[in-house]
């Protein structure tokens, strides 16, 4: 019988450590969070000092009754869930469920932390326990105390005031704001004209390039050649001084030292995986907690990397010491400097406890286990190891070169041009950049030039440019962003932008984000109204308030009661003050000809659309949705006036169906009569241009369909077998069965085989809901109805009695 029960969050980690711990201990999953607050109004009493009701979490009862009934058997309980402040939460409430069922009655509870997961980390981790940290569980009841507070008291006024279903977060609101505000800068920037003029030039045989930078004695900047006039002006200047011809006028030569990045944060290594690898931040932080977990390498399960939730650039001693020991003897003494590495974050909330991330050993190169890993877990490893690597060898050496080119007496021309000496570290790995230069990887290798040498002119060259406006935020510029800001913290990034994906505020286009109409009416609403809360500066005053809760420097419900004060305040005057009007931003996009009535393009419920006329109108206003593409903010009152020649009437089919095309909650359609026919928008079907005979086609393919479609029916019952999309089901217009394999032709089925697999299919999730909320409820109901005869039996005999 197992001594002493430990506790992880992962089966996958859970696995690998009770093999380092021995027969003495049984390590089980927690599968996360085990309580969390109740998932309704009043689950942080604000007037009751913020006292948190907190209920265990469903899906997870299985594994929490496992933990209860090993725990029994055990002398000692171990909690070691992740090294953060989410993991020492998830430990208190683990601690307090099992308290409550009086469970800890004579037990000792102690509290590790791995940090990675290796035989040497496990076991000076349980021989060093610690009791659980408050301050870092206050922390972390504090930040979910605000996002919960937030949450529900700023989405309900969304619902009401824009559309019902969205949401607003502490943390993805500002996210959101930022993403929409560079849209914005984009959308209002004036692209300005200017003109480069380079010179091709040849020596021996050799070609390179150099750029005008002094005309007629005037160092040439930007702006300095501003249209086609002045460019051709200064190319006829420029060819009558060369004649064919430039001259060396100075050679300068230095030696510059590249240094290595440091190892990798959880921030970083999200910004170098989307630039590197192209994954999203979920992606690499779902790679990485396999990584970090275990994975069987050829002895067993061992975890490959430090844990990836770390806003740290340290190493430890041991690891630094494995690193430099096999730098000298891969890459030779040479590519080692004298001192190991030290690095410092640039975070502004950055807490040093924990290490960078980086590989557990240093030996374990990648190819050598390749074998072992998924391809993503191989890329994101070797990405890891190498920038581990590297961050602890000398730097790289590169000559650059630096040729003036005389042309005439007062203009030159300039060449640079680089070489790298020495690699160094660029032997393992060189870091990316967001938005590389143009001229970045070009590599303009310079023949050898003297002082006083004639190049021939090959051929001088006007290149016109327009200035760009800022790019749109990428995965990993958003994360540097946030993180620059203060914004969130490690753990945070993956979730942020999953939040805004899900919630439809924005959208990834060749892999970047652009605001979404509904995401640009929230930012907006947020922005004009509550301000102090998306502000990027008071956002991270918050994060630092977090982390002096977390050091012990400051209590947790002097914050809660001064946030909440403001914040209650400005909601219930928002609520009272703000109309729906104001709220989505009508824009007007002008007059109807026909009717005089105002046209304006707004949210609604389904999405934006464009509306003729008032509520105050004695005529019902007309409506519009927008087409795919068209945007509120953008779209003109002629594209908006195009919206209303829908629904087009097309004539009749020789049946004497009346047909038209439309376009409606889920798509363009042909209506005849009272039936509907999807148009194919990949074979481009249009509503506004379809035919009469295109329609008629598409009609008579749908007729046929649904004629073919029942296979059988059986009458008197409601269930039929048809053909479906991936193949004959059967159903009662309820549930849907699939029809086993071993059955060849669905026509031969009988009624009673039916009813059996109509019997055992599943109810559909909507269904499913209304069934677990009605099983839910008819306890509370039964118990209602109980009390209300009981009280009825009561005063019956009180006036029998009188």
């Amino acid at each position: 019988m197992a001594r002493h029960l430990v506790i992880v969050e992962s089966p996958a980690k859970a696995k690998t450590i009770e093999k380092y711990l021995g027969k003495d201990f049984k390590v089980l999953a927690s599968y996360g969070h085990v309580r969390d607050l109740v998932p309704k109004e009043g689950a942080v009493e604000t007037d009751n000092g913020f006292k948190m009701n907190y209920a265990a979490v469903e899906r997870n009862q299985k594994h929490i009754a496992n933990i209860k009934k090993e725990l029994k058997k055990a002398d000692s309980l171990y909690l070691a869930t992740d090294p953060d402040r989410e993991g020492e939460a998830i430990s208190w409430h683990l601690y307090e469920l099992l308290n409550e069922k009086k469970l800890m009655k004579n037990k000792r509870a102690y509290r590790v932390a791995f940090y990675e997961i290796t035989q040497q980390a496990v076991s000076e981790a349980i021989a060093n326990p610690r009791e659980i940290t408050m301050d870092l569980v206050n922390a972390q009841q504090a930040r979910r105390a605000l996002d919960y507070l937030v949450g529900f008291n700023l989405s309900p006024l969304l619902w009401r005031k824009i559309r019902r279903g969205l949401s607003a977060g502490r943390v993805q609101s500002p996210a959101l704001r930022m993403i929409v505000e560079r849209e914005l800068e984009i959308e209002a920037f004036n692209p300005l004209e200017y003109w480069s003029i380079e010179a091709d030039n040849n020596l021996d045989g050799q070609a390179f390039s150099a750029k005008l930078n002094r005309l007629a004695g005037e160092k040439v900047k930007q702006f300095t050649i501003t249209n086609a006039e002045q460019a051709n002006a200064a190319h006829t200047r420029l060819s009558e001084a060369a004649q064919g011809k430039l001259r060396v006028a100075k050679v300068e030569k230095k030696q510059r030292k590249r240094n290595p990045a440091a190892p990798f944060t959880t921030s970083t290594l999200q910004q170098e995986a989307a630039r590197k690898l192209g994954f999203g931040a979920q992606r690499t932080m779902r790679t990485a907690q396999r990584l970090y977990e275990g994975i069987d390498i050829g002895a067993g399960q061992v975890g490959l990397i430090s844990y990836m939730r770390t806003d740290s650039v340290t190493l430890s001693n041991d690891a630094l010491n494995e690193i430099r020991e096999f730098i000298a003897e891969k890459f030779g003494e040479n590519n080692l400097p004298e001192t190991p590495r030290e690095y410092k974050t640039k975070s502004k909330n950055a807490q040093e406890a924990h290490e960078a991330i980086r590989p557990t050993s240093a030996r374990n190169e990648p190819f050598k286990i390749k074998q072992h890993l998924g391809d993503d877990e191989f890329r994101l490893y070797s990405l890891i190891w190498k920038r581990t690597i590297a961050c602890q060898m000398i730097h790289a050496t590169l000559d650059t070169v630096s040729v003036d080119l005389a042309c005439g007496n007062d203009n030159t021309f300039r060449a640079n041009g680089s070489t790298i000496r020495d690699l160094g570290f660029m032997r393992v790995y060189i870091e990316d950049k967001d938005e590389p230069k143009k001229d970045d990887n070009k590599e303009n290798i310079l023949p050898p030039l003297v002082e006083g040498d004639i190049v021939e002119l090959q051929e001088i060259r006007l290149e016109q440019h327009f200035t760009e406006p800022p790019p749109r935020f990428s995965e990993a510029s958003l994360v540097k962003t946030l993180e620059e800001y203060g914004i969130g913290r490690p753990s945070t990034y993956a979730s942020i932008i999953t939040t805004l994906l899900d919630r439809e505020y924005v959208e990834l286009e060749s892999k970047r984000f652009h605001p979404t109409d509904v995401g640009r009416v929230v930012a907006r609403f947020l922005t004009q109204h509550f301000a102090q809360y998306v502000d990027y500066d008071f956002t991270a005053q918050l994060e630092d308030s977090l982390d002096e809760i977390s050091r012990g420097e400051k209590d947790w419900l002097p914050l809660m009661e001064d946030f909440w004060t403001a914040f209650k305040h400005q909601v219930d005057d928002k609520m009272e003050t703000v109309s729906r009007d104001e709220a989505i931003q009508a824009r007007q996009l002008g007059t109807d000809e026909k009717s005089g009535k105002p046209i304006t393009v707004r949210m609604g419920r389904y999405g934006p659309f464009v509306q003729i006329g008032t509520r105050e109108d004695e005529d019902k206003p007309r409506f519009a949705g927008l087409r795919p593409g068209q945007k509120m903010d953008s779209i003109t009152l002629e594209e908006a006036l195009e919206l209303f020649k829908l629904p087009r009437e097309l004539g009749e089919s020789p049946e004497g169906e009346q047909i038209s095309a439309n376009i409606g909650r889920f798509g363009p359609y042909i209506k005849y009569d009272s039936k509907f026919v999807s148009l194919k928008v990949k074979e481009g079907d249009d509503p506004y241009t379809v035919t009469l005979e295109r329609a008629l086609e598409l009609v008579a393919e749908k007729k046929e369909f649904d004629a073919n479609r029942e296979i059988k029916v059986f009458e008197g019952t409601d269930i039929i077998v048809l053909r479906g999309r991936y193949g004959p089901y059967i159903t009662d217009g309820i549930k849907n069965a699939r029809i086993p394999k071993d059955i060849e032709d669905p026509a031969t089925l009988d009624l009673a085989t039916c009813q059996e697999l109509i019997e055992k299919a599943p109810l559909p999730k909507s269904k499913r809901k209304k069934a677990a909320a009605k099983k839910k409820a008819a306890p509370k109901k039964a118990a209602k109805k109980k009390a209300s005869k009981k009280k009825a039996a009561k005063k019956k005999a009180t006036a029998a009695a009188s």
